[in-house]
């Protein structure tokens, strides 16, 4: 819990932006593009955009294609869809789950040298977990933590090795 002191410091718009798993990709993906010149290979599955879809196509979705779950806050969900935000989505490349692959030790310093490299970037992915990646590639940024981050600002923290603050 944030104290009085700390909450001032954090506009309503500055919490909503960070706390949006859209936006928190968004950020990610924005700040390794930045940095995708100083290293060879990629540090995550590739992004190449994003798609924004009117809720008032929301129904066809369903219909025309079985898209029945579209992580909507609860409170939105019961909007009528004219009054809903468009859902957004990145378009990245595709990378199926291998579950009957364990991951092999290069593959897992391959992942360590990655997070390395993000923490670099200014990017702490806060939920790092097997499902999250896909032949060794970190796929679901939604939840990190993108510098500049109300959170680093409030809390005074910074990332190991980064140079972004």
């Amino acid at each position: 819990m944030l104290t009085d002191s700390q909450n001032a410091q954090v506009t309503d718009d500055t919490l909503v932006g960070h706390m949006d798993p859209f936006y928190d990709e968004c950020y990610a993906y924005g700040r390794i593009s930045e940095h995708q010149g100083e290293r060879k290979g990629s540090v995550a599955v590739p992004c190449h955009g994003f798609l924004s879809i009117p809720a008032s196509h929301e129904a066809t979705l369903e219909k025309d294609f079985g898209v029945s779950k579209l992580d909507r806050p609860a409170m939105e969900s019961t909007l009528d869809p004219s009054q809903r935000q468009p859902f957004c989505t990145l378009v990245k490349d595709l990378a199926e789950a291998a579950d009957d692959v364990p991951t092999s030790s290069r593959q897992l310093s391959g992942i360590l040298r990655d997070l390395r490299a993000l923490l670099r970037m200014g990017v702490c992915p806060m939920d790092i977990c097997a499902r999250n990646y896909r032949g060794g590639h970190l796929v679901d940024f939604s939840v990190a933590w993108t510098t500049p981050h109300f959170m680093f600002r409030v809390c005074g923290g910074r990332l190991t090795g980064s140079t972004n603050s």
